[in-house]
């Protein structure tokens, strides 16, 4: 937790969190509240490994981000190149 807080002091630090189901999701607001992260600076996205596995979990993680009020943030590059390694 003091790192988490030394990078969250900073102001600059984004915090972003993969998601793959709903205890992903409260494991993670745990940390967001026990952490105090500035809520702006926090990105939920999607576990996946393949384009169709983005677009399965992405409405859900999308939604998930809403409900926590915080950023989603999609993985472009599995949807441009698939799982690819070095995209």
């Amino acid at each position: 937790k003091q790192v988490i807080g030394t990078l969250r002091d900073t102001g600059k630090a984004y915090f972003k969190f993969v998601l793959a189901d709903e205890a992903d999701e409260r494991e993670v607001l745990g940390w967001v509240e026990a952490c105090q992260l500035p809520r702006e600076r926090v990105l939920f996205m999607p576990e996946a490994r393949t384009a169709p596995e983005l677009r399965e979990r992405s409405p859900w993680v999308a939604a998930a981000a809403l409900r926590a009020r915080v950023r989603f943030s999609s993985r472009l590059h599995l949807e441009l190149y698939g799982g690819k390694r070095g995209t």
